[in-house]
């Protein structure tokens, strides 16, 4: 009996006090205890519990969501991008047309020494090969617009990304950084707006160039379109008009200027602007230095300090007269004969004649010393006023008619009408009408 007493005394001193029975934290320990004790079937049920707990955590289906919102906005961009494609690649130029590219070129009239008398022209320029063309003058071009051009397929995504920000940003007026390709595009397929519009259509064809084109055949119709200038297009016009050169002749110095004017071409002319198309070239030189080793290691230091040093002349500003205008007209007329009007305007032929350049700035010059001693001896200096028939209350001056006209005699005129055709001048002779 004390014994029996004694085992539930200490029965009794286990158990747990009235005051901590509802305790969550003790009845939380009191199940987990249980639980370990329950031998491998709890332990089982402890383990499958908490591996779903961990699925299915907060950071588990935040992972799941934004897993498939990514999936879905590339899946929407992709859609956007290529019905954007579809949409803008509706109706675009062909590339393959630039193969057959018949550009105005100018038509020169020489002497039989070969010197030039004068030109024929809807645009001034002259198409000339790639090989043509000095290295110096290629390098100097790639160093100012760029210098990727044989890396990259045709497009800047850097700079075109650029573009389309500052576009944005300042209500649609996209401008950047083109490439070579892009200018092309731009120049000869494309106007020159600046949109969205026209943006997108000019890189998917930039591609379609690079795709069917090799880049020397890009670079070659570049070279030869671009403007320089005072309506001289191409890089042997620019040679000749600036230096008085042919294009192969080039060294760096005139090269790395003429590279840096199609940026600008009013505002970077040597002729007109010197002291900016100077800043430019020094540019242009500073490309070509710094880009030296990734990109044209063959170009030494020396040259390109030389260069930046080199004085700069320019040639005289060509007259803008032909030398021999009834020989020009001559030449003219055999070509249209020819070739026909259009070819004759548009086609790029040197004409050679039997004319002496020498001979006729002689003549000319002869004429004008004898008119000026006839018109010292007889005190005449003619025309004495100037009127245009065409131009509304414009009235010829009124002339001191006489009956008849003498020979020998001097008088006033008015030439009411010239045919160049026939070389015929109408007069009106103190009031009578005279050829």
């Amino acid at each position: 009996d004390d014994r029996l007493g004694l085992a539930r005394a200490r029965r009794g001193s286990c158990r747990t006090p009235p005051h901590v029975v509802g305790s969550p934290t003790l009845a939380a320990r009191s199940r987990t205890t249980r639980s370990d004790n329950t031998g491998p079937t709890g332990r089982g049920v402890v383990d499958v519990r908490r591996r779903k707990r961990g699925a299915g955590t907060p950071v588990g289906r935040w992972v799941i969501r934004v897993l498939v919102s990514v999936l879905a906005i590339l899946a929407l961009g992709a859609a956007g991008f290529a019905g954007t494609i579809a949409y803008y690649g509706r109706d675009l130029p062909d590339v393959r047309t630039l193969r057959d590219l018949r550009e105005p070129q100018t038509t020169r009239i020489v002497d039989r020494d070969g010197e030039l008398l004068g030109e024929l022209f809807e645009e001034r320029r002259t198409v000339v090969p790639l090989d043509r063309i000095p290295r110096v003058l290629v390098l100097s071009v790639l160093a100012a617009e760029d210098a990727d051009f044989y890396r990259h397929e045709g497009l800047d995504y850097l700079g075109l990304f650029r573009a389309v920000v500052m576009g944005v940003l300042h209500g649609g007026n996209f401008r950047g950084t083109s490439t070579i390709t892009q200018q092309v595009v731009k120049n000869l397929l494309l106007d020159s707006e600046r949109s969205l519009s026209r943006k997108i259509r000019e890189l998917i064809l930039a591609r379609e160039l690079e795709e069917e084109f090799t880049k020397d055949e890009i670079l070659a119709l570049y070279l030869n379109h671009i403007n320089f200038g005072h309506g001289r297009y191409g890089v042997a016009e620019a040679a000749r008009f600036y230096f008085d050169c042919d294009v192969s002749e080039l060294t760096l110095a005139q090269a790395s200027l003429l590279a840096g004017i199609p940026q600008s071409p009013t505002n970077l002319s040597p002729r007109t602007h010197p002291e900016a198309a100077r800043v430019r070239q020094r540019y242009v030189l500073d490309q070509l230095e710094e880009k030296r080793e990734e990109y044209w290691p063959d170009l030494s230091l020396d040259e390109i300090h030389a260069a930046r040093e080199a004085p700069i002349e320019l040639a005289p500003w060509p007259e803008s007269n032909a030398v021999a205008p009834e020989v020009m007209e001559i030449a003219r007329a055999a070509l249209q004969d020819l070739v026909g009007e259009e070819e004759a305007r548009t086609g790029g032929y040197v004409v050679h004649t039997s004319s002496a350049r020498a001979r006729q700035e002689g003549a000319r010059d002869a004429l004008r010393v004898g008119l000026r001693a006839w018109d010292e001896r007889h005190h005449m200096r003619p025309p004495f006023e100037s009127f245009h028939p065409r131009h509304a209350g414009d009235r010829p001056p009124t002339l001191e008619t006489v009956e008849e006209l003498r020979v020998g005699g001097t008088y006033d005129a008015v030439v009411l009408s010239r045919d160049d055709a026939t070389g015929l001048i109408t007069l009106d002779l103190s009031g009578h009408e005279a050829t």
